[in-house]
């Protein structure tokens, strides 16, 4: 359907249309809607037509016959039939971190398209973003890493949530490379290349004249230099010089280049592996996280020592620290003793610091031996935090039976849960976490 929905649709529609984005339309409505203040213009008048959303009264008969009379072919009918009358809905329990990259983030992407969303703006929705990942819902708590380094990579040691600010630039930008390739298909553009341009580039136009928001759209050509992924190659000031002298070699804009140049990548830590694979619960992650920048609570912090300093794991009168309870303490090992006697694995008895990086280098890849193990390490260090707490605010206390048991059984239960094929690496996992191989051939026969 993709293929003829130009020939459906109305060009003043967009929304839908390969190469179009209903984006154009709000820009181009801030064009014509600019001046209308002035007083010197001739008057004007606009007129806003409320019309309810289509899905909102169409019945699903009407649609049938529509695409019928367009000649879909009957199959293809009946595929879309069963797309929109048989809808089905489920909640996902993924953590916060999740929820703020996956639906907060997106909830800005739409208007981060269409705007240059003012910078108080951004700092309200940052500063919602953070007390969400770091309160809750409950509103306790405090920022334990920067947002700045939250919003790295995860092989820059963030968490890989995007910018808000270097997101909009970004996104931004893909309409400035539509003016320099003159794409006629968006009437935005060829209404700024008619009105805005008069015949100049992209990058010499003055941004002190147009809307607010062509003024800002402009300004970001200032952060594009020669040697950016999609800036000028070269002093050509044509408004149609053709692609290859402006964008980078493959011919195309990439958001994703946009961002990195206005957000640019950083140094690489050696312990993210440790923190990606399929296997891994969200929250485990979350605490590992924070494990290995060194930033979880423990009672050596000054604001917490009216709690005391020994680790409540051991009683042992040792100061509780991130290298004491992960997996210095005498509970811990005996942790990770139960969890040797269920499972193959071996575990450097050394500092935090030295296992991370032992962990690092051999963990890494996506064999599904390795992926296993690193789950295992943040299970751990989830447990022994939950136990810590437990134990703390609650007065209550696991064994080290009852935590590796725990967490034995469900990374065996995530193993089992996953699609893997018969493969010898799949038997050899199997084989490490002592889960019976299913009688039919294949795993998930």
């Amino acid at each position: 359907m993709r293929g003829v929905l130009d020939k459906l649709i109305s060009p003043s529609q967009n929304v839908f249309v390969p190469g179009c984005s209903i984006g154009d339309n709000i820009l181009l409505a801030q064009e014509l809607f600019h001046s209308y203040n002035q007083y010197h213009l001739p008057p004007r008048c606009a007129l806003k037509v409320d019309l309810q959303k289509a899905y909102d009264t169409v019945e699903w008969d009407f649609l049938s016959a529509v695409i019928t009379l367009f000649g879909f072919p009957a199959q293809f009918i009946l595929w879309i039939e069963e797309c929109v009358t048989t809808p089905s809905f489920s909640i996902c329990l993924n953590g916060r971190v999740q929820l703020i990259k996956s639906v907060l983030t997106a909830l800005q992407v739409y208007w981060a398209m269409a705007f240059i969303l003012p910078k108080i703006v951004i700092r309200e929705i940052e500063k919602r973003l953070r007390s969400f990942l770091w309160k809750g819902c409950a509103g306790v708590g405090y920022a334990k890493v920067s947002w700045q380094q939250v919003c790295r990579p995860v092989t820059e040691g963030g968490l890989g949530i995007r910018d808000i600010l270097a997101l909009n630039k970004g996104l931004m930008s893909r309409h400035l490379w539509r003016v320099i390739i003159a794409d006629r298909s968006s009437i935005w553009v060829d209404w700024i290349i008619h009105y805005r341009l008069h015949g100049t580039s992209i990058w010499t136009v003055s941004d002190h004249s147009g809307s607010w928001g062509w003024r800002k759209l402009v300004r970001l050509r200032a952060l594009s230099s020669s040697d950016s992924p999609w800036g000028p190659r070269h002093s050509s000031t044509s408004a149609t010089a053709p692609l290859s002298t402006v964008i980078r070699d493959g011919g195309s804009f990439s958001s994703a280049a946009a961002y990195d140049v206005f957000h640019p990548p950083g140094p690489k830590v050696d312990w993210s592996s440790l923190l990606v694979g399929s296997l891994k619960i969200p929250r485990h992650r979350f605490i590992l996280w924070l494990a290995i920048l060194g930033r979880l609570s423990t009672l050596d912090k000054p604001w917490l020592q009216h709690l005391g300093t020994d680790c409540v794991l051991c009683r042992a009168a040792t100061p509780e620290t991130h290298s004491h309870l992960f997996f210095s303490c005498p509970f811990a090992s005996e942790c990770l003793h139960e969890i040797r006697a269920a499972v193959i694995f071996h575990w450097p008895y050394s500092s935090w610091e030295t296992a991370i990086r032992w962990a690092s280098a051999r963990w890494h890849g996506k064999h599904v031996v390795n992926t296993s193990y690193r789950a295992l390490l943040a299970s751990l260090v989830y447990y022994l935090w939950e136990e810590r707490n437990r134990r703390i605010f609650q007065q209550t206390a696991w064994t080290p039976v009852d935590i590796a048991r725990t967490i034995v059984f469900e990374i065996r239960d995530l193993i089992i849960s996953k699609q893997m094929d018969s493969s010898v690496s799949t038997r050899g996992l199997y084989r490490l976490w002592r889960i019976p191989w299913p009688v039919e051939g294949d795993a998930h026969a």
